[in-house]
């Protein structure tokens, strides 16, 4: 586990993760702007 933490410290793991949690917020959002922007 400590391993896995010295990884996720390098700048090019965690700029991989910032992206991942980013795109997975614009997926999570698509139904919520189609339930209210399609009549």
């Amino acid at each position: 586990m400590l391993d896995f933490l010295q990884e996720l410290s390098t700048p090019h793991v965690r700029d991989f993760f910032l992206l991942f949690l980013r795109v997975s917020g614009v997926l999570s959002f698509f139904p919520f702007f189609e339930n209210h922007l399609v009549p």
